[in-house]
Parts: structure tokens; sequence; C-alpha cells
């Protein structure tokens, strides 16, 4: 298999509070940490592709999750201007999963072709179906998104994907993981000539996940998900070997750490560009200085 000489960006998009606890198995305190959103853009080849879509702030949910629990968030149509593009521009999206954060804006990018896990999409309809389960939607799913999965299917614009696919795009391999964060996430392997990247969507949200923290040097899976830490500590034996355990070849979106590892350019408050490709890990952390905008999500 070959490699192309993708560039890769990270665009984060929003953040907001969440408890210490959601973010490491057992580390049981009352700290609060910042989650940030984000999702990434490879350009070669001749093409634009994004893994994950971000949020569609033009739909009464997702400005209502915006506004209720970010504390900043910006629009695919904002991110992408910071580069010269618009949602025109995107020929594939690449949905690592089903959540309303990685899958809610199918409907902002009119010409690009999309990839999902079938068992993903089939999972969460089945939760939507059920009042039993209803919980496990909260703060996970949108399920008109689900609806929105399903008419691309039928216009022929989503393929259902069932397991490992290598060269899915040139250069690009997906690898299902099970119950690691949601039901069958997609690790996206980016094959590059400095080596392999890897976007683990949701199943780490931080380095640490992967790296452990302070006295605990071993896996700690976010307690946040819908799947079981041991899927995600299998999945990170995956990750690293594919990297070659270097973790700064690893795309986390809700890395709130990142900004203190890697230049960024700011063009708006709270949406921070970064170019990743060849650049490395740097450790240390900033103080957190976001509020929330006002005219954020209309």
């Amino acid at each position: 298999m070959g490699h192309v000489d993708y560039k890769i960006t990270i665009f984060e998009y929003g953040s907001g509070a969440i408890p210490e606890t959601m973010q490491y198995s057992n580390q049981y305190t009352s700290n609060r940490d910042y989650n940030v959103f984000a999702i990434a853009l490879l350009q070669g080849g001749g093409k634009n592709i994004l893994v994950d879509t971000g949020m569609d702030l033009d739909d009464p949910v997702k400005q209502g999750l915006a506004k209720n629990f970010l504390d900043y968030c910006h629009s695919p149509q904002e991110m992408l201007a910071t580069v010269g593009l618009t949602p025109d521009d995107i020929d594939d999206v690449v949905l690592t999963h089903s959540h309303f954060d990685h899958m809610g804006a199918l409907e902002v990018y009119p010409n690009a072709q999309f990839y999902l896990q079938r068992d993903d999409l089939e999972a969460w309809e089945d939760i939507a179906s059920d009042p039993k389960k209803a919980l496990l939607m909260f703060m996970s799913v949108d399920a008109e998104d689900l609806k929105r999965a399903r008419a691309l299917e039928a216009e022929g614009r989503l393929t259902l994907l069932d397991g490992d696919v290598a060269d899915l795009l040139p250069g690009i391999d997906v690898i299902k993981t099970s119950s690691a964060h949601s039901f069958a996430d997609q690790l996206v392997v980016i094959r590059t000539p400095d080596g392999p990247y890897v976007d683990a969507g949701d199943v780490a949200t931080r380095q640490g996940n992967i790296l452990g923290v302070e006295e605990k040097p071993f896996y700690l899976p976010p307690a946040m998900g819908n799947a079981a830490p041991y899927g995600a500590m299998k999945a990170y034996d995956e990750i690293m070997a594919i990297v070659g355990d270097d973790i700064s070849k690893v795309i986390l979106p809700h890395d709130s750490y990142r900004a203190d590892r890697m230049p960024y350019d700011e063009p708006k408050e709270g949406l921070k560009v970064y170019q990743l490709r060849k650049l490395g890990a740097l450790v240390g952390r900033l103080p957190w200085r976001g509020v929330l905008p006002a005219d954020c999500c209309g």
C-alpha cells in the first residue's frame, strides 16, 4: 500500500467544561476539565477529505447543545473558510462514529461522499426506536442525524462499511473497533511519506488515556462513551502499533491539551487551527482563557 502526501489540519471548533472523572477511568476527583471539539482536514492527491463533520449550527438541536454545554462553538463554514475552502469543496467525509459532534452536519456538505460503520448506525437506530434504551441517546446522538444518514444512503452518498477497509480512499485505511467508545467506531489511518497518522475519534480523548497519568502509567480509557473500557484498551494497542509508539501522530478530537503542545492560529475567538503534519509533540499546559462569545450559534 502506498502513501499520499497529505497536509493534515485540525480545526478545534468548540469547548466546554466537563467533570474530570469522565476523561479518565477510575480517576475519582471533583475537578472539572475542559473538553474541546475538533475535526480533521486531509488535503492531498487532489482531494479535500474531512474526518467527521462538526456541528451544523443552522440546526436548532445543535444550537441548543452548543448554547447549553459549550463555551465556544463555530460552524463548519467558519472552520473551512480559514483555509480558503467552503463545504462545497469537500469530496469525502469519513465518520468515526455516529455521535452528534462527529456526524452532526451531514447536510452541510452537498458534494461529499460519506463512510460509516454499518454496525454503529444500526445500533443507534435500535436505541432510538426503543424507549427503554433512551438514556443512551442523551448527549450522544441526535435521532434526526440517523435519519439524515439513511437519506444519504438512499441517494448513494453514504457507504456503510462492514469492518476494516484498506485503501478506502487513496492512502487512507479504516479499522473497525468494537465497543471502544460508541458501538462500532472506526480508526482512520492516514499513510504519509513520514509514516502513518491515526485519527482515533473518541476511542481516546487525551494522550493520558493511552500513556497514563502521574503515577498510573497504564491505559486509562475515558469513562464517557457507550461501550466498554476493554474495547478501548485493545484499540490503544492497535493505534500505538500503527504509529510506532509516536503519540504525536495520533489525532484526538477532544484533546484539550493540544494547544499546550502545538502552535496554532486563532482567526476567531475559540476557533483554533493547527497544522499537524510534521509537528512534534510538546508538553506542558497553559491556563484556560475561554469565554462564551455573544454571537455564538446565532
